[in-house]
């Protein structure tokens, strides 16, 4: 299946196999004696031209990657591992290249590249905090809300682990969920915790968890999104002490009071 042709330095093609003579849709009598770099792109000739130039005696292999345009006007990329064949002088005879199909891996690739640049700017510019955990609680990647969150530095934080900055009391309630977690037992949790900020004050955040496995089924690291609960959490204590304070209040009364 792999394209093979031989070619002089000159470029003149000595030989082609079935697959290249596929590939270019003509017969070996119409591509032998023609020349192999009119068979490249013409507007990138020049770049496998400087890779077969620049081979050095000792090193006669060459391989690149390659984007051209099939006769039906495809774009494809092609992988080149090109060989310098030398006469028995010591000088070049002719040049033998083993031509790989690599479009559908460079189409995975660029899909994966997309992926993760969407990936990347959903996580940097989320209006939470969100982070990457390994399973021994280390801070793999942050994004700017997290460090803003809890007043620290991407590279402050990336030297700490979650341990660090948790409150004491918060503590052993997020270590069980984790190992819970990690036994298959529960797939995410969520849960009220507190940070202890870089100041030395404590955050109150809601804390949602779940857990990326590699290919092997084996914990690989934790996806936290973590979101600012400190001004809703005082909210609630003060109306819980301000209720509180006017039960007291009534109950202390001399009079009789009722509501209607």
């Amino acid at each position: 299946t792999d394209l093979i042709c031989r070619f002089k330095p000159d470029g003149l093609l000595t030989f082609v196999n079935e697959a290249f003579c596929r590939f270019h849709g003509k017969r070996s009598d119409e591509l032998i004696g023609t020349n192999f770099f009119q068979t490249l792109s013409e507007e990138d000739a020049a770049v496998p031209l400087s890779y077969i130039n620049s081979l050095p005696a000792d090193e006669p292999v060459v391989s690149f990657d390659y984007r051209l345009h099939s006769p039906d006007d495809l774009a494809v990329w092609h992988q080149y591992r090109i060989r310098r064949l030398f006469q028995e002088k010591g000088d070049t005879r002719e040049f033998q290249a083993v031509i790989q199909d690599i479009t559908q891996r460079k189409r995975s690739e660029n899909a994966l590249r997309e992926s993760e640049e969407r990936f990347s700017g959903a996580f940097e510019y989320a209006p939470i905090g969100v982070a990457l955990v390994s399973p021994d609680g280390r801070w793999l990647k942050v994004n700017r809300a997290l460090c803003d969150l809890v007043g620290y530095s991407e590279a402050e934080l990336l030297t700490r682990t979650f341990q660090d900055i948790t409150h004491p009391e918060d503590f052993e309630v997020e270590l069980e969920n984790m190992r819970r977690m990690i036994a298959g037992e529960i797939r995410s949790y969520q849960i009220e915790k507190r940070y202890v900020h870089g100041r030395g004050h404590l955050v109150t955040v809601l804390l949602d968890v779940s857990l990326v496995r590699d290919g092997q089924g084996q914990p690989h690291y934790f996806i936290a999104q973590i979101q600012d609960f400190t001004e809703r959490r005082l909210a609630e204590n003060a109306l819980r002490e301000s209720q509180g304070l006017y039960h007291s209040l009534v109950e202390q009364l001399p009079a009789n009071v009722w509501r209607k």
